[in-house]
């Protein structure tokens, strides 16, 4: 992480006492410079400033910190006495933003709470987010934390911090979201380097300027500026600085750097060592003069390079090292020594009193580059107006025998040319300024820089090539180098080379062919294969500047456009393929041949053009025949210009012969169908099952292709596997798949035959099993009767056949599983089922009477195998054989069978008590008994009647009228009585109903 720049600094403030210019003073404040927390100790108050007094306080030991403000936000702070004693007390005012040491103004902040008076946890005290006021104190009053504050960018404020009690020093914590300006952010100033000195007099004291550090070490930091002090207080507090010369021991000493912006400060050490002389060796090169090969040399030009320290030295120079270390026959004329060519070594004593140090110093004299002064350099004229281009590098080779390592440069002037100014740029294509000669400088350097100059003579000379001389013409045939009839070819300059040399006799010359003027003149770029040039640059047509210069000399003696070279085009034409299908299979086909020249013609626009017909045979035609009889074949062609160049192209006629397929016969019987569907709902749809029919088709045949449409000639995707169709044609193509032409066609005609139109499922019929001469008379169902013998049919029980059973009709005496197959004459069949299921007149077994009820019941139990339904009283029939709310009385039970087998009855007796009767002699409920009591109960039952304090009053049977309600003749009174029944199976029931009058 960064450093902490103060706090280092205010860590060791603890320890140390404050001697003048102490921050207890508004102009001495202290700057902070980020938000880390800083450590002081205060002591006295200095010039009175909390004057008048604030929070009823003044300064007692204070501290003034002046903070301002980078990044916005809310500022607060905690300061903390290093005692925790609650007796420590610390008090702080905040001044600002406009503030000034001599414009305080009213504190914005303050606190002069005693904790102690307060009765705190702690001695702490600040500015927090959770208070509200902004003023606190003197003494119990407030809890020592007041508002923080709301902070802008650029604002500055002053924080005093004074402790009127105890003896603690204290840290501060900086808390809220505003930053505190930081100028040295994202700084890492580096370690200063030890400071060595020769101790001179052995005194431990030297003169020495520490500014000359300043502009080494602060490169690449502006912004800053530095002072020097002699303890870590002194810079700490910006006191007694070390200006100029100063006299200084061994030891550490303290750099304070200071930001220009922002009064922050960083401090380094810097550690003073007395030590000797430290020399540098040093090797440098010098050049020759321009007359000798030696110079005079001033040996003293590199004391700075010999000694970088900062101490007032002496220099002496010997030859020796020897010499050097006893200080014995120095060089007395250093000032201005010979030294010839070669390197040259000296030993350099670099002394103060009775420190010293020797340096090697190593001057290596070397030799400028060898030339001609004086060079003269011809160019032709390419136009006759006495002004040409030169390319001034064709005179490098002039000017110096030996160029290797060499650097040319040109100039208009000699000034230029010494003083190395103004070069003339395009040294390539330059153009004279003066007509036909001019004169200009060259300077020539080598490698260690060393340089001579001299003089060039610029001569614009006419060509000597005989203006009646005609430009020579080369024809060639467009080639295949490059795309076909693209304007390029190949041509040889070897001929033309010598017919323009030819032109200058008894002159030794060489001849240069360039693409244009420009490289002509400047002698780059030129055609350097002479026996296989390529037009590239021009097709078609391209005009060659020529250049013929003198061997001796190499002056340009003619310069033109003399050769011309000229493409004639191919007669080129794209290869023709023919195809043909093989039908019958004999690897032969009669191919149409008619318009197989006007094609190839076609394709040029000059038709004067021969074309001839070769085939693997080298039989030549001159015209195909027609029909052409062939099999695959290629014929190679080839077409020529009727020109003096006969020039020709060649291409291929290529015959192709592809087999016909063969479509194999698919099993006819895959093709039938009959329906499945329901013969009441037959859509005249089924699947087919065409798996097998691609390799059927195809057999051992490759490089097919196969296709299949419906009668719309719609392609059928999907029509491998399973087919869903109806009665219709499906067109099967196959195709070559090398020439789709070649096909051969075939229908698969798919027929979907209907099924007999029956009513397949048949209500279930029934025979009486307890009648022998029972039956039921089954049918096939069809829907239409009158197509009855359009049909064959066979009858099954349990799927066994009936012998003889084939009638559209069968009696069925004997209950099962019926079916009856119908057969059309397309052999499409339909099934019919019908159930025959037994049923007999019920058995009752029983019934079952809950009575003598408030609702009675009545359950019939029944055995037999009809569909049964139940009555009690011979007309109204449920399917349930429980009766309820049955009323008593003798009823008769029925059980009928649904199936008309017959019907089941039993007589039934159900007992109820009424609830009352009315003895009043009008013949309605005059006598009280048990209802429902018929003969089987016989006299055994006996009925028990009692009053209502257990009297026996009658005794009744159930083949009695009953009771009258009298007792001895006399009428009892209405009211409830009581009866005990005991019948004859042993119940006994008891009850009570109610005699009404």
């Amino acid at each position: 992480m960064k450093n902490n720049y103060f706090l280092t600094t205010f860590l060791l403030f603890i320890t140390l006492s404050f001697a003048q210019n102490l921050p207890n003073d508004c102009q001495n404040y202290i700057q902070a410079c980020d938000n880390q927390s800083v450590s002081f100790d205060v002591s006295g108050a200095g010039v009175q400033e909390i004057n008048p007094p604030s929070c009823s306080s003044q300064e007692n030991n204070s501290l003034w910190l002046r903070v301002t403000i980078d990044q916005p936000g809310t500022l607060g702070f905690t300061i903390i006495p290093q005692s925790g004693s609650i007796n420590e007390d610390y008090d702080f005012w905040v001044f600002g933003p406009a503030s000034t040491c001599g414009n305080l103004g009213a504190p914005i902040r303050c606190s002069t709470t005693n904790p102690a008076a307060a009765g705190l946890t702690n001695n702490h005290t600040g500015l927090n987010a959770s208070s509200f006021d902004t003023s606190e104190g003197p003494g119990p009053s407030g809890d020592s934390f007041v508002r923080e504050l709301n902070v802008l960018s650029g604002e500055s404020y002053f924080v005093v911090i004074d402790r009127p009690v105890g003896s603690s020093p204290f840290s501060l914590n900086w808390n809220g979201t505003a930053t505190i300006l930081n100028p040295f952010a994202n700084l890492n100033f580096p370690a200063f380097p030890d400071v060595v000195l020769c101790d001179e007099g052995n005194d431990n004291i030297e003169l020495y300027d520490f500014s000359i550090l300043d502009a080494s070490y602060l490169s690449g930091f502006p912004g800053f500026f530095i002072t020097y002090f002699a303890s870590l207080q002194d810079a700490s507090l910006n006191n007694n600085p070390l200006i100029g010369s100063t006299n200084i021991s061994q030891g550490t000493y303290y750099a304070r750097i200071n930001s220009v912006s922002a009064q922050c400060t960083e401090i380094k050490p810097i550690t003073v060592i007395f030590d000797a002389i430290i020399a540098n060796d040093f090797a440098t090169i010098v050049c020759e003069n321009n007359a000798t090969a030696s110079i005079d040399y001033n040996l003293s030009t590199h004391n700075t390079q010999l000694y970088s320290g900062g101490q007032a030295v002496s220099f002496s120079y010997y030859n020796s090292l020897v010499e050097a270390t006893s200080s014995s026959n120095a060089i007395t004329n250093w000032q201005n020594i010979n030294l010839n060519v070669g390197t040259h070594t000296f030993y350099v004593r670099v002394e103060k009193g009775t420190c010293f140090d020797i340096a090697e110093l190593s001057i290596e004299v070397v030799e400028r580059p060898i030339i001609n002064n004086v060079v003269n350099l011809k160019q032709c004229d390419d136009d006759t107006d006495g002004f040409s281009a030169f390319n001034l590098t064709e005179a490098n080779e002039l000017i110096s025998s030996s160029i290797t390592g060499l650097t040319f440069t040109y100039f208009l002037n000699l000034t230029d040319a010494e003083n190395n100014t103004n070069p003339i740029v395009n040294d390539i294509n330059f153009i004279n300024q003066t007509v036909n000669v001019q004169t200009i400088y060259y300077r020539v350097s080598n490698s260690n820089g060393c340089y001579r100059t001299g003089q060039l003579d610029l001569t614009v000379a006419a060509t000597q090539v005989p203006a009646s001389f005609n430009p020579i013409l080369i024809t060639e045939c467009d080639d295949t180098f490059g795309d076909n009839n693209d304007g390029i070819a190949q041509f040889s300059l070897v001929n033309a080379s010598n017919q323009i040399s030819n032109l200058f006799t008894g002159q030794i010359v060489q001849v240069t062919f360039y693409e244009n003027i420009d490289d002509a003149l400047a002698e780059i770029n030129a055609i350097t294969n002479l026996s296989s040039y390529t037009n590239t640059s021009s097709p078609n047509f391209q005009e060659l500047f020529v250049r013929v210069d003198s061997n001796i000399n190499n002056d340009c003696v003619g310069l033109g456009k003399y050769v011309a070279l000229q493409v004639e085009g191919l007669p080129i034409v794209t290869e023709k393929i023919l195809r043909g299908c093989d039908d019958n299979h004999d690897g032969i086909v009669e191919f149409d041949t008619t318009t197989v020249e006007s094609q190839f013609l076609s394709e040029l626009s000059n038709t004067n053009v021969a074309v001839t017909y070769t085939d693997a045979n080298n039989v030549v035609y001159t015209a195909l025949p027609n029909p052409f009889p062939s099999g695959s074949q290629t014929l190679t062609v080839a077409l020529t210009n009727s020109t003096p160049n006969a020039c020709t192209f060649s291409t291929t006629l290529e015959f192709i012969v592809y087999e016909t397929p063969i479509i194999n016969p698919v099993d006819p019987n895959l093709l039938v169908a009959c329906e499945t569907e329901n013969p009441l709902n037959q859509d005249g749809i089924e699947i087919f099952d065409t798996s097998s029919f691609e390799n059927t088709i195809i057999g051992i045949q490759t490089n097919v292709d196969i296709a299949y449409f419906d009668t719309n000639n719609n392609p059928i995707p999907n029509f491998i596997g399973t087919y869903e169709t109806g009665t219709q044609d499906v067109l099967v193509v196959l195709r070559n798949s090398n020439n789709t032409a070649c096909e051969t066609t075939e229908v698969l005609s798919f027929v979907v035959n209907s099924r007999p139109i029956i009513n397949t499922q048949s209500m279930d019929e029934v025979i009486c099993t307890d009648d022998p001469n029972s039956s039921v008379i089954l049918n096939a169902g069809l829907v239409d009767e009158n197509t009855i013998n359009d049909f064959t049919y066979q009858w099954y029980l349990d799927n066994q056949a009936i012998t003889n059973a084939n009638q559209y009709t069968f009696q069925a005496t004997t209950i099962g599983d019926y079916s009856v197959e119908v057969v059309n004459s397309l052999g499409c069949s339909s099934t019919r089922t019908i159930q025959v299921n037994p049923s007999n007149i019920a058995t009752i077994e029983d019934i079952d009477i809950v009575d003598l009820e408030e609702n009675n019941t009545v359950t019939v139990l029944v055995t037999g195998d009809g569909d049964y339904q139940y009555s009690i009283d011979g007309e109204n029939y449920q399917d349930s054989p429980v009766f309820y709310d049955v009323l008593p009385g003798t009823l008769t039970v029925y059980v009928y069978d649904l199936n008309g087998c017959g019907i089941s009855n039993e007589s039934i007796s159900v007992l109820g008590i009424p609830q009352f009767f009315t003895p009043n002699g009008d013949g309605i409920n005059d006598f009280w008994n048990v209802k429902g009591f018929d003969s089987r109960f016989g006299s055994q039952t006996t009925i028990s009647i009692f009053d209502r304090y257990g009297k026996l009053i009658k005794q009744i049977s159930s083949s009695s009228p009953g009771w009258d309600g009298t007792f001895n003749n006399v009428d009892l009174p209405a009211t409830d009585y009581w009866y005990t029944i005991d019948m004859i199976d042993g119940r006994v029931q008891k009850g009570h109903f109610s005699l009404k009058r």
